[in-house]
């Protein structure tokens, strides 16, 4: 039978790394930290290639499925069941709230490949994205205006406007960078603009991240039901 690890401070006993309150529904992960299943749930949503043990920096395998260890959940409830059903009501609630936001996942990263050029040292050929699920409703013209790249000063000259999709740009160069993107939304969304950095990775062929927009259901209800 798996039992709960021994901690001397009572009030770290039974407590999430990540939210720092009373784990609520357990999940044990390969490398046998606990955390709770909402908190593992909001990491992983935003970052698909580097899902790590927030404790041992573990990797976390991408099919890996937060099921809910019962056998600690039933450790927890039978020691602390009032507070253990007060944290099960807070988690509650903030699915609820989470239940009148859309949520879409976007995607930017590069590709790269080494090419042989006998004129300089720019062996490595790279082209940026920023695009959407293949399956997804949203169409990113229903969501992006526009996406502004600032490079790194040595490629000289003001950031570059892509307002056309597939928002891509191709460049070569000797050594990896972090570039700038900034994304315009859609006026209808009623939302700033937002900056991301994104490291160059030359390690592999492609680095994909993910990015989840988020904004509430109804806000979209006028203007897409005309169509």
């Amino acid at each position: 039978m798996e039992s709960l690890p021994n901690k001397t401070n009572k009030s770290e006993e039974n407590s999430c790394a990540i939210c720092l309150l009373m784990v609520c529904e357990p999940i044990k992960l390969p490398c046998s930290h606990i955390f709770c299943k909402y908190c593992l749930e909001k990491m992983k949503e935003n970052d698909i290639n580097n899902f790590f043990c927030p404790l041992c920096r573990r990797m976390i395998p991408l099919l890996f499925k937060f099921i809910v260890n019962k056998i600690l959940e039933n450790e927890y409830l039978s020691n602390n069941k009032e507070n253990y059903q007060k944290r099960i009501d807070e988690i509650d609630s903030y699915r609820v709230v989470d239940g009148f936001f859309e949520k879409v996942k976007l995607f930017y990263g590069n590709y790269h490949e080494i090419v042989e050029n006998k004129e300089n040292n720019n062996h490595h050929q790279w082209k940026f994205f920023f695009k959407g699920e293949i399956k997804s409703k949203w169409k990113m013209k229903d969501l992006i205006k526009k996406v502004e790249v600032q490079l790194d000063p040595n490629f000289g000259g003001a950031p570059i406007i892509l307002r056309d999709q597939p928002f891509e740009l191709n460049r070569s160069g000797f050594d990896e960078f972090t570039l700038v993107f900034k994304i315009y939304w859609q006026k209808w969304l009623k939302m700033e603009p937002v900056s991301v950095e994104h490291h160059l990775n030359f390690d592999k062929s492609i680095t994909k991240m993910a990015y989840i927009l988020k904004f509430k259901k109804d806000i979209h209800k006028p203007i897409f039901n005309k169509i």
